[in-house]
Formats: structure tokens, sequence, C-alpha cells
């Protein structure tokens, strides 16, 4: 089994998102409406 890529939506709370990216070594992350179309990248501090 493989892992798809991690995305989240935009109502997601940057803040808290920003502490979970830091705290995971994540350098950016997928922005994704539910139906999968891709809005855009959030990267890290």
């Amino acid at each position: 089994m493989e892992f798809g890529v991690t995305t989240v939506r935009p109502a997601e709370e940057v803040g808290p998102l920003h502490e979970r990216m830091r705290s995971s070594g994540v350098e950016g992350i997928l922005v994704t409406r539910s139906d999968g179309r891709f809005l855009g990248l959030l990267l890290g501090e």
C-alpha cells in the first residue's frame, strides 16, 4: 500500500497548520478543494 500526497482544505487555520508542518519537518503542503481540485501550495516559514 502506498500513501497519497497530504493535502489540506482552504478553511484550515494557518497558525496551527504551520505549527504542525514545522513539527513534522514539512516545508510545503498542497491546498485542494473537496473535489480534489488543486488551489495552491502553502509554504512554511
